[in-house]
């Protein structure tokens, strides 16, 4: 767990293979949207985050709501 204060760094060989899974979900059909998990850490701006990313995502494929 990172210590309050501490800076988080960007790791290239923890990265490397997770854009490679996308990739090949990509290839195989599937849409792939990465959330960061900082996009998480309040939970109101979370929920709102996540509420308006889904919205968007049905009325895509779509579905209105009123399902």
């Amino acid at each position: 767990m990172q210590q309050p204060g501490s800076v988080w760094l960007a790791d290239p060989a923890r990265y490397a293979p997770m854009v490679a899974e996308d990739r090949q979900l990509t290839l195989q059909g599937y849409e792939v949207y990465r959330i960061g998990g900082h996009e998480l850490r309040n939970h109101a701006a979370g929920k709102a985050m996540l509420t308006d990313f889904f919205q968007h995502l049905l009325s895509r494929h779509g579905h209105n709501g009123s399902d």
